[in-house]
């Protein structure tokens, strides 16, 4: 019995001796590096601190409240065993105030004073007429006042009461202004406050070492409020063989903290799709038999599966979100960025420092920048618009890992419109307007000397004639694209028959006719696009 109590007070002691040699810490932790996805965004931290003998807690506040706890990763090099990690939301400490606040606070501050002194003023200008105009009645009943002295006293009434009305006049402007930009900072500091207002999370590293020393831990996590779109330049000097393509992206995000000077990476990939294949269950068939309510005599509304038949919908497994997903940081690098593409994403690892403030605004950072192959032509729908336009099909950008994005259009400096790009619905060639070349001419009209209408038995026939004219005023050949239609009919009692394509390429099924043409310097050239329809008579038919 002996042995055992001596046992059982060795092993309290033992616990006792760890429970005394743990201390908990405060550490903080300096963002060196941010992968940015389509949506979310990977943290790396450096945390340094002092470890004493024994455990040591490792405390880290003020990170984003919308951290992912299962993304946390800690690692490091040293002599000591990593006990675990744990996360927690704080709600009594949150993000602190930044230099954002503080400027719009003493913004406020000084406008308040400066409405308060009008205020004042304005005050002390009223007392001022009143005391003017009291004494101007005192003085009004004095019988043994000159003439001369009513006079200037009467001058100096009037004066200074214009000057007191005048002055109270332009405060008051002047206080309606400072009052409307007090407003704005005001609405201004409850958005950051809001944001600066919100819970942070909390994560403690648990650390047990045999002697004391100092370590430098990577603290690495995903969280949300973070993300970045593309933009693109297309700019194009003269009809060369080249298009200057600038590949920008617009990196925004809210997750409470800046992002100060860190190394930036963006990632084509989206953490929150989920990557796992989805698998197929058995697919059982079976016939519905409804089981009806046995107290009743008529048939229930209600009525239940039989027993033990389950829907493939039910059956299926709920698959995970991906949070905890780590993409492997490059090791390479080129002047500005360096592009690695695996089979399945692309990272765009950015050489220079970027600082992105946590706002809703976001920061533009230039990605890359590309000279791809170039053919220019023109193309022209008559029907719709007299204008030619110029056209830049871009090749060779199949292999730049391009997203869907707004391009902002250039040629030769000058902007000349927006559009969008999709390189999902694009084949080999990329395809982009510029912009109406004003020295090419486009005319379209009805030639009546072709166009008829007549009765044809029980049936009416209605011929319809256009001439296309194209003249080239440049120095230059200019090759050309241009569209027209013929109706098509969805009835068959409705006949369209094309009478002369002048040679353009139809497609039967949506009725549009192509030209491709090639006009010389000071060269006008013309197209007769001549068709019919015939339906009976009596009816109408709606689109001629």
């Amino acid at each position: 019995m002996k042995k055992i109590s001596l046992l059982f007070i060795l092993t309290l002691s033992v616990f006792a001796a760890k429970a005394q040699t743990t201390n908990r810490i405060q550490a903080k932790a300096e963002i060196k590096t941010v992968t940015v996805f389509l949506d979310k965004a990977q943290v790396g931290n450096r945390v340094n601190c002092s470890l004493n003998a024994g455990v040591t807690e490792v405390e880290i506040k003020n990170l984003p409240a919308g951290l992912f706890p299962k993304s946390i990763q800690v690692t490091g090099k040293g002599d000591y065993i990593l006990l675990g990690v744990q996360h927690k939301i704080n709600y009594l400490n949150p993000h602190k105030t930044g230099e954002e606040t503080k400027a719009l606070e003493d913004s406020i501050f000084s406008l308040t004073n400066q409405i308060n002194v009008l205020s004042e003023m304005r005050q002390v200008f009223i007392e001022e007429e009143k005391m003017i105009l009291a004494n101007q009645s005192m003085k009004g009943n004095d019988a043994n006042l000159k003439a001369l002295e009513l006079e200037d006293m009467a001058d100096f009434y009037r004066e200074r009461l214009t000057d007191i009305r005048k002055t109270q006049l332009t405060n008051s402007i002047l206080m309606n202004k400072l009052q409307k930009e007090l407003n704005k900072y005001n609405q201004q500091l409850n958005i950051v406050r809001k944001e600066i207002n919100r819970p942070s999370s909390d994560v403690i590293i648990k650390l047990s070492s045999k002697v004391a020393q100092n370590v430098q831990l990577n603290l690495e996590y995903i969280t949300g409020n973070a993300r970045w779109y593309p933009l693109y330049d297309l700019r194009t000097k003269d009809q060369g063989k080249e298009v200057q393509l600038a590949y920008k992206a617009q990196v925004v995000q809210e997750t409470g903290l800046n992002w100060d000077n860190v190394k930036l990476k963006l990632s084509t990939t989206n953490p929150s799709i989920d990557g796992t294949k989805p698998t197929l269950n058995k697919w059982d068939l079976a016939f519905y038999e409804p089981i009806y309510n046995k107290a009743s005599k008529k048939k229930s509304g209600r009525y239940y599966a039989p027993e033990g038949i389950i829907s493939a919908e039910e059956k299926n497994i709920m698959l995970s979100n991906g949070d905890s997903a780590f993409i492997d940081e490059s090791e390479s690098s080129a002047d500005y960025t360096t592009v690695v593409e695996t089979s399945l994403f692309a990272e765009f690892d950015i050489a220079l420092p970027y600082t992105i403030e946590s706002n809703a605004t976001g920061q533009l950072v230039d990605v890359q920048n590309y000279n791809l192959p170039v053919s220019f032509r023109h193309g022209a729908v008559p029907k719709l618009s007299t204008s030619a336009y110029l056209l830049a099909d871009i090749t060779g950008w199949e292999s730049l890992a391009l997203l869907p994005g707004t391009a902002q259009l250039y040629y030769q400096n000058n902007f000349v419109g927006e559009s969008y790009l999709d390189p999902l619905n694009f084949k080999d060639t990329l395809s982009l307007s510029l912009g109406a070349d004003p020295k090419v001419l486009i005319e379209r009209e009805q030639v009546k000397d072709f166009s008829s209408k007549k009765l044809i038995g029980s049936n009416k026939k209605e011929e319809y004639a256009y001439r296309i004219k194209i003249r080239n005023t440049k120095k230059e050949n200019v090759s050309i694209r241009i569209e027209d239609q013929i109706p098509v009919s969805s009835n068959s009692q409705i006949e369209v028959e094309l009478i002369d394509a002048n040679g353009g390429k139809v497609e039967t099924e949506t009725g549009k006719i192509t030209w491709d043409l090639t006009v010389a310097p000071n060269e006008t050239k013309e197209i007769l696009l001549k068709y019919s329809v015939k339906y009976p008579k009596g009816k109408t038919v709606q689109g001629l």
